[in-house]
């Protein structure tokens, strides 16, 4: 059976894994590109993802047009080896000073949440995901 899963549906199903909950805080509408429509609610672009994007604008592909994605068993089963490679490979551990520095684990085998959702989000799209349909949202 192939589901057909809308880019928040995906991202739904992708965060489950990823251990990242999609509520985004209330906001404005507007063209500002740090707001994102949501339904019939708008929420902000956290600040630790702008400086991500900014800092890697070709690995982010921050400005990826949301899309669906067909998901399969085989999609299914890459998804849940990328969950438990990432969960067995990397350690848990909060931010070293002040803020939040969002990235992906290369370097350092260790990190807190968005870490281990943007190093999965990272390792999804290199094995050929669109980068429209894994959206990392906050709570």
């Amino acid at each position: 059976m192939i589901r057909r899963l809308r880019p928040f549906a995906a991202a739904a199903s992708a965060a489950a894994l990823l251990g990242c909950a999609l509520l985004m805080p209330a906001g404005q509408d507007g063209d500002d590109p740090a707001w994102i429509r949501i339904g019939p609610s708008s929420g902000a672009s956290p600040a630790p993802w702008l400086t991500f994007c900014a800092r890697n604008p070709g690995r982010a592909r921050c400005a990826a047009a949301a899309t669906d994605v067909a998901m399969t068993p085989a999609l299914q089963e890459q998804l849940e080896s990328v969950q438990a490679t990432v969960n067995a490979s990397y350690a848990q551990r909060p931010d070293p000073g002040v803020g939040d520095d969002w990235t992906v684990m290369d370097a350092v085998p260790a990190g807190d949440c968005e870490d281990f959702a943007l190093t999965k989000r990272d390792m999804l799209i290199r094995q050929g995901w669109p980068a429209g349909a894994l959206h990392v949202a906050i709570c």
